[in-house]
């Protein structure tokens, strides 16, 4: 709230104000600004008296003021989720890790879709920017009322109408994560993550998984850009699955893998929690 503080009444402010009534008070001051500049924004666009150039690079500089306000309180917001995150990696008193739900509910809710779960209650850019822009999401949850597989943990259609409305496109990209406990080194035989995730699209690919309507069969055939994603932590199974049996290309840094499977017809990368959260810092 720095570039607002020359505009705070403080003399109208009580002696002990509560962290409550300072931020009411900024919000106050921040709710006129914004006020003022819609009404002077709207007058110089509707002047015709040759004015426009010679008000917009200080209304532009009034405005670029209350972005930098908004920037500043979303930054602090992801900081927050980031040190959540963090606390989330550590093990806790007990000696164990954060069970792989804990994780998933911060970056989606369980259970929940994009139909009803709003933009503040998830944090989808941890993953990665670009899905906060996705039409379709849902997390762990049923996306078709016949008789399917269990559902992977978080979906991702590209676009609403590939598979809720009548626009059905095999064009339409797919994203499927998959998500591991932190800190976790030990698999079953029949829990290799890659091929999870690639027995997932292979039954949506079979027509197991039809539109929430029942309308008709989501379509995603080999030529639908498809995308499947890991995060889990390194280890040495995880690490004998990736090279040994899918062929996959370690990360520079060695937080993970990449590469395209040509088998399952699917983008694979697999990333540590320590890379998802560097990444997000980062960004």
């Amino acid at each position: 709230h720095k570039s607002y503080m020359r505009d705070l009444p403080l003399d109208k402010m009580p002696y002990h104000a509560t962290e409550e009534q300072i931020e009411l008070a900024f919000q106050k001051v921040k709710f006129q600004k914004e006020q003022e500049n819609r009404i002077e924004l709207k007058s110089i666009v509707n002047a015709d008296d040759g004015t426009f150039n010679s008000d917009i690079a200080e209304l532009a500089s009034k405005v670029t003021e209350a972005g930098k306000n908004d920037l500043a309180h979303y930054v602090c917001n992801r900081r927050i989720v980031l040190k959540l995150l963090e606390q989330l990696r550590k093990r806790k008193d007990d000696g164990r890790a954060e069970l792989e739900k804990e994780l998933h509910n911060l970056i989606f809710p369980m259970g929940g879709d994009s139909t009803k779960t709003r933009y503040e209650e998830h944090n989808l850019w941890l993953l990665d920017e670009r899905l906060v822009f996705s039409e379709y999401i849902a997390s762990d949850k049923k996306i078709s009322s016949k008789e399917a597989p269990k559902e992977p943990d978080l979906v991702i259609f590209d676009k609403k109408r590939s598979y809720r409305n009548g626009d059905n496109e095999f064009s339409n990209p797919l994203t499927v994560f998959e998500f591991k406990r932190p800190k976790r080194t030990t698999y079953g035989s029949d829990e290799d993550p890659i091929e999870q995730i690639g027995n997932y699209v292979n039954e949506i690919r079979a027509g197991k998984y039809e539109t929430p309507e029942g309308v008709e069969m989501v379509k995603v055939n080999d030529c639908t850009p498809v995308y499947g994603y890991v995060v889990c932590d390194p280890c040495d199974k995880v690490s004998y699955l990736a090279r040994q049996r899918h062929q996959l290309t370690e990360s520079p840094d060695k937080e993970g893998f990449f590469g395209y499977h040509s088998g399952y017809k699917i983008y694979f990368e697999i990333m540590s929690y320590k890379r998802l959260a560097n990444n997000a810092e980062l960004r």
